[in-house]
């Protein structure tokens, strides 16, 4: 999504990455009705503490938000 953004503003990223209301994430968790999950790394491998988040997550109001006053 990061590369899509950019290729609408060059700046949006510098400023996506200020935003406030986002969490850094490294991958999703799929949680099936039975309560049975399944955890999806972005980047095989990775490790938090040394690589850089490949997206974010925030509530969708945040992100409208973000997105409308940008």
């Amino acid at each position: 999504m990061i590369a899509g953004l950019n290729r609408i503003d060059p700046a949006i990223g510098q400023r996506l990455q200020a935003f406030a209301e986002k969490e850094n994430s490294w991958g999703v968790t799929f949680v099936a009705p039975g309560r049975t999950g399944m955890d999806v790394p972005y980047k095989p491998n990775y490790n938090p503490a040394s690589d850089a988040p490949i997206g974010f997550v925030c509530k969708r109001i945040h992100f409208d938000n973000f997105w409308w006053t940008n």
